[in-house]
């Protein structure tokens, strides 16, 4: 099942959210809902990568969750090269004698 949504975008006037002001909202119409977003910058990041409403957490959240993401990342990296570490090994270890003609002795 895709996600898609609709984004509607307004810059006609400034919008204040908790207090600061903003000079873009966006609204992303969601089959279960909407998302509102508000920025200051030239354009919104829409990426299929993260999760929509992903920037609505905290920054600690945030922090927390990539922390998490980074450290599965590694582990996963760990393992993939642990395997071909003894791919690797296994094929240097091994040893053969081969004798060459020298036609100068």
């Amino acid at each position: 099942m895709a996600i898609q949504f609709v984004a509607v975008t307004v810059a006609d006037r400034k919008y204040i959210y908790q207090g600061e002001e903003y000079a873009l909202k966006q609204v992303k119409m969601f089959e279960r809902g909407r998302i509102t977003e508000f920025t200051n910058l030239e354009e919104f990041c829409d990426s299929g990568l993260f999760v929509p409403g992903l920037t609505l957490l905290s920054r600690g959240a945030l922090g927390f969750l990539y922390s998490l993401w980074m450290i599965w990342l590694f582990i996963g990296i760990n393992t993939i090269s642990d395997i071909f570490m003894v791919a690797i090994e296994n094929i240097t270890s091994s040893k053969r004698e081969v004798n060459r003609y020298d036609p100068y002795t």
